[in-house]
This record gives C-alpha cells, sequence and structure tokens, in this order.
C-alpha cells in the first residue's frame, strides 16, 4: 500500500482509492489487449528485440554478477 500511495497511484484520499484502483485496472487490462496482439507485428520487432534483451540485465542477479560490481564489493570489504 506504501509504495501505490507514495508514487501516486493510489490517491491519498481513501474514499478515492476504490474508484481509482478499479478505473487502473481497467485502463490495464485495455493495454494488455491492444499490445498483446501486436507483439508479432513487424513495427514492433525493435522495440520487442529491446526488452528481451533489457530484461535479463535488469534482473538483481545479473546486477550482483556484473564484473565491476563484483570487484568494487571486494575492495569494499577489504
Amino acid at each position: 500500500m506504501t509504495w501505490k500511495l507514495l508514487s501516486g497511484y493510489l490517491p491519498a484520499n481513501v474514499d478515492r482509492r476504490e474508484g481509482t484502483l478499479q478505473r487502473k485496472r481497467k485502463e490495464y487490462f485495455a493495454f494488455v489487449e491492444q499490445y498483446y496482439d501486436s507483439r508479432n507485428e513487424e513495427t514492433h520487432q525493435d522495440t520487442y528485440r529491446q526488452i528481451h534483451i533489457d530484461i535479463p540485465r535488469m534482473s538483481p542477479e545479473a546486477l550482483i554478477l556484473q564484473p565491476k560490481v563484483t570487484e568494487a564489493s571486494i575492495v569494499a570489504r577489504s
């Protein structure tokens, strides 16, 4: 709940939260419907290719195993 409030995803006003949450869920599912089938269209291939490259790079495990991060950790422990 905290991150939803701090990020502006939900309003601070308790009375407006449920309506806002329902609206945002509808928007999410509308985006899924709109873009899910477009993943095979030629016009979006560059975007999806970049997403497939970026997802593994942003993994916390990948960040830990990067040489500079590992080297910095070793130096910091010394």
